[in-house]
């Protein structure tokens, strides 16, 4: 939706405060307002889990009851701002993301509280584009080709959480978003392009720095895609002295009604506690989308982590037994028109006994989680 009229541009900022005067939005005649909401009302079933793991990587012990609930959520529904003014061969421009929240409760913030993209760049045609603010790391936005029916963005049916994270610690997740971010991206090549991103998140009061590092190369067709990245985290455990590294390669095919996008990815943690020295694991996902009709589409994803293989400080033997799991996701959308429809989702996520993935059924080990939802997209 690209607002014509400078008015009009004004007048959406104005509501959200961010401008006090006219002046202050004249941006030229690339300005868009976008969006995509999608709330759903949404089951959430737990099956098995313990409060205490064996594991020598697990997350500390837990006695939180599991409780099926049902909910309507927002999920990660969001609108956006953008803009950019050409000067020769040099574009310059913003980009704005806020979420769009059911309630004001400090979980689901406000659209200037809760940012997702929220940066500025500069972009010459020949040399590249450098970007700074919040935004995907280069190893998120290399990766994961295939988001289920444009609905999976913080939602159940996100693989992130087995593909791009382990089950045993906090912070460790390589497919993010982050900001105080800076980032370089070369011009598109006989279809190649490469990328490379850094940030440095400020904790204050903390006497460590977090450190994240991500690069990546890519190439792509009207058919084929192939990305190889990687992202390393420094800081992100109050010892203050490891270091994450993932790995990722990163495939992607579409031909007519079909998408299929698969993800291979190793992971490898440095001094993740007192005891051990390093852990590594692989792990992998499968997402494929087919549109039935002009109207219905569907989609399904698989998701892996294997149980990996640790080193302990001491040199004695280090089990890794019961870390890991699975999910598997089904969806379906019927749209009446581009923008708006309704959608279908299922996904099972199975975790294994000395593990506790990242979501709803991190209060527990072990277990699974069943959620199913309804809901309602409307993009512009």
């Amino acid at each position: 939706m690209k607002l014509k009229y400078h008015a009009l541009a004004i007048a959406s900022m104005a509501t959200l405060g961010m401008v006090t005067t006219a002046h202050a939005a004249k941006v030229g005649a690339d300005f868009e307002v976008y969006g995509n909401l999608y709330p759903q009302y949404q089951s959430s079933s737990y099956d098995g889990g313990t409060s205490s793991a064996t594991s020598a990587l697990p997350k500390a012990s837990k006695s939180t009851a599991l409780v099926d609930k049902t909910q309507v959520t927002p999920v990660n529904s969001y609108i956006g701002f953008k803009a950019s003014r050409k000067f020769g061969e040099v574009r310059a421009g913003f980009d704005l993301q806020g979420n769009v929240s059911l309630d004001e409760s400090s979980k689901d913030a406000g659209f200037t509280t809760k940012p997702r993209d929220a940066y500025v760049f500069v972009q010459h045609e020949k040399f590249g584009t450098v970007t700074m603010g919040q935004m995907d790391t280069i190893y998120k936005k290399y990766g994961d080709r295939v988001r289920m029916l444009g609905v999976s963005s913080s939602n159940f049916v996100s693989t992130s959480t087995v593909a791009s994270d382990v089950s045993w610690k906090s912070a460790a997740n390589f497919n993010t978003r982050i900001g105080q971010h800076l980032a370089y991206e070369t011009p598109t090549l006989n279809g190649f392009k490469a990328g490379f991103s850094q940030a440095k998140p400020w904790d204050k009061g903390l006497a460590t720095t977090k450190k994240l590092s991500s690069a990546g190369v890519n190439w792509s067709n009207k058919t084929y895609y192939v990305g190889l990245a990687q992202e390393t985290h420094k800081g992100y455990i109050a010892a203050g002295n490891d270091k994450d590294t993932g790995n990722r390669l990163s495939l992607g095919y579409t031909a007519g009604k079909l998408r299929v996008g698969m993800d291979f990815s190793n992971l490898s943690y440095d001094n993740p506690n007192a005891a051990v020295s390093n852990y590594k694991t692989t792990t992998w996902q499968v997402t494929g989308q087919y549109a039935l009709t002009n109207q219905w589409t569907v989609a399904a994803n698989f998701a892996k982590g294997n149980a990996g293989s640790c080193t302990l400080v001491s040199g004695a033997a280090c089990a890794t037994t019961g870390l890991g799991g699975d999910m598997m996701s089904l969806g379906a959308r019927y749209d009446y028109d581009k923008d708006i429809g309704i959608f279908m989702l299922y996904g099972k996520k199975n975790a294994n006994a000395n593990a506790s993935f990242n979501s709803s059924a991190a209060t527990m080990f072990g277990g699974s989680l069943t959620d199913m939802s309804v809901g309602v997209q409307f993009k512009f």
